[in-house]
């Protein structure tokens, strides 16, 4: 039988099991659509579904403030979604004069910065800003669902 666990944020482990998991006190089974198949989710898989979802909802990434941006970044850090080095891209400012209540389109702004952004793409700064990117593209999927 195929199990896809998924025990933390965006972390998922495929394994083989002779036996179904039976006693598992945190996971919850859902089937799949092959008989064959099940999906199990850890609670903190759960709660981190749970709290993704209540980050979409409350932060629109197409329309958001500074001081917005420092809270989203902060809750998705705590969370465990995001590491510090994605959060500074999210709450870096977009401008010199940048008031707390300023509003942008942050995602908008980030893909379009790739433009100018001459880091190797396989750098640290790099690879945390196309997270960012990906982070507020799911953030925006999750929003308008």
């Amino acid at each position: 039988m195929k199990k896809l666990i998924v025990s933390s944020n965006y972390q998922v482990n495929t394994y083989n099991y002779s036996k179904a998991l039976k006693n598992s006190n945190d996971a919850k089974e859902v089937s799949a659509s092959r008989s064959d198949s099940n999906v199990a989710i850890s609670q903190n898989g759960s709660n981190a579904v749970d709290r993704i979802h209540s980050i979409a909802a409350r932060y629109d990434v197409n329309d958001i403030s500074q001081k917005e941006r420092v809270e989203m970044a902060g809750e998705l850090m705590e969370s465990g979604l995001i590491s510090s080095g994605v959060g500074l891209h999210l709450v870096a400012p977009r401008g010199m004069n940048e008031k707390p209540n300023d509003r942008s389109d942050l995602l908008t702004g980030m893909k379009e910065s790739l433009i100018v952004d001459n880091s190797p793409l396989n750098s640290e700064h790099m690879k945390n800003k196309l997270k960012a990117i990906s982070i507020l593209e799911e953030l925006k999927s999750l929003r308008s669902r």
